[in-house]
């Protein structure tokens, strides 16, 4: 059974440790997750949608989950754009194929980031994606 939900805005646990995710330098530090499953429970990630988001990392190999203000931020292990995980979608999929296969062959939609793909969820209730004219 998953732990109960904690809202995104409490304070960083005391296991948690810090990284510049995006370089050195000035760049902003994120709160790394021990897991998709702390991830998802401290963003409060309707329960859902646990499944499908565990699914789809574990087949395209995630190596670290990170905390940013809005979604988690998941480093592939293979070096790929890292793929952003928010409450009802996803996006960073290349190419659309990936995209398919994560959703299930749900119809993906051009991200706003770069080239990059996104994916809804089962329960898209919190916000609905920017999705690029």
């Amino acid at each position: 059974m998953d732990a109960p939900l904690r809202p995104a805005t409490d304070p960083p646990s005391e296991e948690a440790t810090s990284a510049s995710v995006d370089g050195g330098g000035g760049e902003s530090r994120l709160e790394r997750f021990e897991s998709l499953d702390d991830a998802m429970r401290v963003m409060g990630v309707p329960l859902e949608n646990h499944r499908f988001f565990r699914q789809f990392t574990a087949a395209i190999g995630v190596a670290k989950y990170y905390r940013t203000s809005s979604y988690i931020k998941a480093v592939r292990i293979d070096n790929g754009p890292a793929l952003q995980i928010a409450f009802g979608y996803t996006n960073g999929f290349l190419p659309r194929e990936e995209a398919l296969n994560a959703s299930g062959n749900t119809e993906p939609w051009p991200s706003a980031r770069d080239r990059s793909m996104g994916t809804l969820a089962s329960c898209s209730r919190a916000r609905e994606p920017r999705i690029q004219s």
